[in-house]
């Protein structure tokens, strides 16, 4: 691990306190469907820590006063997850392939082509129903 990274885990705020809120189904809908920070955790977290800082220093001398902290938003979409997640079985599938491939020739001496190729041929079809405008 490098410095840069050492000196940013420990810098990162450790969460450790916690406090539950329940929610109706409407309420929790109208969170999660509005939400731009990935999870609503995140979410109530960044509103109540705005509030509270507003509070504060709407109360609070000049020199008193405390700047208002960002909860860094999601990289990725639900879309763009699910996305990822499909293509990381496809990688998984892949290393399946290979490793099976490598344990037949390893094995045999021989190499079944045909069913290399079917493998082959069920990845491309894969690809393009993930991304079909690409065809």
């Amino acid at each position: 691990m490098s410095g840069q990274e050492q000196e940013n885990k420990q810098s990162k705020a450790v969460r450790e306190r916690t406090f539950k809120v329940r929610l109706s189904e409407s309420e929790y809908q109208l969170l999660d469907s509005n939400n731009p920070y990935g999870s609503i955790a995140k979410l109530l977290r960044q509103a109540a820590v705005e509030k509270a800082t507003k509070i504060h220093n709407s109360k609070a001398e000049d020199d008193q006063k405390i700047k208002a902290t960002k909860v860094v938003e999601s990289s990725y979409s639900k879309t763009e997850r699910a996305l990822i997640l499909e293509i990381s079985r496809i990688g998984n599938n892949v290393n399946q392939i290979a490793k099976a491939v490598n344990t037949d020739i390893a094995g045999t001496g021989a190499f079944d082509k045909v069913k290399l190729l079917h493998l082959l041929i069920s990845i491309d079809q894969q690809l393009r129903e993930l991304r079909p405008d690409d065809r």
